[in-house]
């Protein structure tokens, strides 16, 4: 988490601020110079009339004329969801749809494939489009070599989606738009919406939530296509009985902080994981700091403040950089423009959920320019099936690199609780698709600089 990296005494500059070094005396100077406080909080209605949905598009179509200048050729990432159709919906305004290369990347696993919906808003309004579906061989003869480019731990799956497109766009421009900070800014994520219902849930004691409702949950068989419904319920089932604040964590997380114990060689022994002694704040302690300088009273914005400090940029600015810097492109982001950042903390909570979905305003600007076949998509998030692939065509490279040998070399985990993690997924007993990817990521990082 930032500022911390995992190398000892290097330290990143943090999302929001500025740093100047004064050569004359050696030394830094660091500030904040954007902080969601400063948002000038006003007075909506409680639905979006028809002067919002204008004001909305003009400081959209004002951050996109802004992230459009360039002097090479320039594309915009398109995928079958809200963010990248809206920007290349505003784009067409601006360019005109005939002067935009639009880049998608499909799947030949049915559940993660979003292609026939980019192809139809390209159809639509009438980009230069550019589409490709790749076969798992495809897929797979790049991630060896893309993970072993990374220069620190990046386990997120959506990278290697990233990846795939970002190589693909190079062979035609050297800028591209991407949707990044939809999701955090308009509340799109699944916890948004989900969020009061686990509030709920929360009213039952928790020795029976963790008692009987989370064994039931976890004895139903597991699912590996794209979030099926039993795998989403054992998620949300992880962050029941437990105090709000780390309550997303624990849906987002890999691993727990009680399966870190038995993850670690000797973890009973690390301080850091003494429950006793630390309690939850040790473990934490990045997230609970949010909290404890957040103004809101609303809970839902609260938790989007988390995201916007958080998952954003330690998580997905980081990857679309990397993804893309990976292939010489230059990745811009107008849905982050400061302004737009602005208006969407300006914003009343039920403008961004509603009706059991986020991104509501967002939604409902599409549905009127674009009818509903994007605007009433549930949201699916840009990743790769690896849950599949490591049961099938990524099985020996998982065996190989989460091996004894490997293991050992690496000298930081329990072997057998490591191996009982892959078993359990290769036989079909468990989907630890991303407990496998974050310890091959960390596995192989550590062995590649041993």
């Amino acid at each position: 988490m930032q500022p911390n990296t995992p190398i000892k005494n290097v330290k990143k500059l943090e999302a929001g601020h500025a740093i100047i070094f004064n050569r004359k005396n050696n030394k830094l100077k660091k500030w904040r110079y954007n902080h969601h406080a400063d948002t000038e909080h006003r007075s909506y209605g409680n639905h979006p009339e028809k002067e919002d949905y204008n004001e909305l598009e003009n400081i959209l179509k004002g951050s996109i004329k802004r992230h459009l200048r360039s002097d090479v050729p320039l594309g915009i990432y398109l995928s079958g969801g809200i963010d990248s159709t809206l920007i290349t919906l505003l784009a067409s305004d601006v360019l005109g749809a005939s002067n935009i290369h639009t880049f998608s990347v499909g799947s030949t696993v049915k559940s993660y494939d979003e292609s026939a919906t980019s192809n139809k808003t390209a159809s639509i309004l009438g980009t230069q489009h550019h589409n490709i579906v790749l076969s798992p061989d495809e897929c797979l003869s790049t991630i060896i070599p893309l993970i072993d480019r990374l220069d620190e731990p990046l386990s997120d799956p959506g990278f290697l989606a990233i990846s795939q497109v970002a190589k693909f766009a190079s062979e035609h421009v050297k800028v591209v738009l991407s949707g990044d900070g939809g999701d955090e800014l308009f509340y799109g994520y699944p916890p948004f919406y989900k969020w009061n219902t686990a509030n709920n849930l929360n009213n039952i004691p928790s020795w029976i939530l963790r008692k009987a409702l989370k064994p039931l949950v976890d004895a139903f068989p597991d699912q590996y296509g794209y979030m099926g419904f039993l795998y989403k319920l054992k998620i949300f089932s992880r962050g029941l009985g437990y105090r709000k604040e780390i309550r997303n964590s624990r849906w987002i997380g890999s691993f727990m902080p009680e399966e870190i114990i038995n993850l670690m060689m000797h973890g009973n022994r690390l301080d850091s994981l003494n429950k006793e002694k630390y309690g939850l704040e040790g473990v934490y302690k990045h997230v609970l700091n949010i909290y404890k300088h957040n103004t809101s009273n609303n809970e839902i914005q609260t938790l989007g403040y988390e995201y916007q400090q958080s998952f954003l940029p330690n998580i997905i600015c980081n990857h679309t950089d990397k993804a893309n810097m990976l292939f010489s492109l230059e990745a811009r982001s107008p849905l982050l423009d400061l302004e737009v950042a602005k208006y969407a903390n300006s914003i009343p909570v039920n403008w961004k959920v509603n009706s059991g979905k986020g991104k509501y305003i967002l939604r409902e600007y599409l549905n009127k320019r674009l009818g509903p076949y994007v605007s009433n998509k549930s949201k699916q998030g840009f990743t790769v099936p690896l849950a599949l692939w490591f049961k099938h065509e990524l099985r020996e490279y998982c065996t190989d690199v989460l091996s004894y040998e490997s293991l050992k070399k690496s000298g930081l985990f329990n072997i057998e609780y490591v191996q009982k993690i892959l078993n359990d997924h290769l036989n079909g007993k468990s989907n630890n698709f991303k407990k496998i990817w974050t310890l091959i990521v960390l596995t192989n990082w550590l062995n590649r600089l041993n």
